[in-house]
This record gives structure tokens, C-alpha cells and sequence, in this order.
């Protein structure tokens, strides 16, 4: 009987150590997923990298001509996050700007 006191109370002691440490274990950061336009920079071509965009104000309306796109912004770098369907259209904007594409619906044109 005293020996199933000790071992309970020593799993209690356990459980109350564990919880303690996983309730002050530090928060991830969170990801700013907030959708920013962009825009390529001046003297910069149609590119999959960050480096040839800034931040645009308001996005273009037309179907001839790349204005811009919406990514979210690495919040350490402050570029665009080019991923997925958006990284896809500007490689393929980047190979053949005069045939539009835009599979991930965040690209923006200009006539």
C-alpha cells in the first residue's frame, strides 16, 4: 500500500513538471500571411526572384501587359514570399512575357 503511494504520487509530481515545462516553452512566431502587392522595381524584368519587387500601392486592371502580383511578405526580409501556383505563373511570365498566365488567380495586368 505504501509502496502504490509513493509510485502515484511520484507520477503526480511528474505530470505537474511536464505541464509546467510545456506551458513556458516559447511560442513559435507567428507568419504575417497578409497579402501585399508587389511590383517589379525599376530597371528589373519579370523574375521568380524577391530581390526584383517592392511593394506596390494599388494593383493594375487590364489583360495585356504584367503590373503585378499579391504574396505575402517574409517578415526578416521584407519580400515577397513567391511560392506555389504564383512562383509557376511568374516563371512562366519570365520564359514568355507576351503570353499571360495566371493559374493562382494573384496576378494583376495592365492594357
Amino acid at each position: 500500500m505504501k509502496k502504490n503511494i509513493i509510485i502515484t504520487s511520484f507520477a503526480l509530481i511528474l505530470a505537474m513538471v511536464s505541464v509546467l515545462f510545456f506551458s513556458f516553452k516559447k511560442a513559435e512566431p507567428s507568419k504575417n500571411l497578409t497579402e501585399h502587392y508587389w511590383v517589379l522595381k525599376s530597371g528589373y524584368s519579370i523574375s521568380t526572384s524577391p530581390d526584383a519587387y517592392q511593394q506596390g500601392s494599388t494593383p493594375c486592371s487590364g489583360n495585356v501587359e504584367f503590373c503585378g502580383f499579391y504574396a505575402p511578405m517574409d517578415g526578416s526580409s521584407n519580400k515577397p514570399v513567391i511560392s506555389g501556383a504564383t512562383l509557376t505563373d511568374l516563371d512562366n511570365l519570365s520564359a514568355d512575357p507576351e503570353t499571360p498566365s495566371n493559374e493562382s488567380g494573384k496576378i494583376s495586368y495592365q492594357d
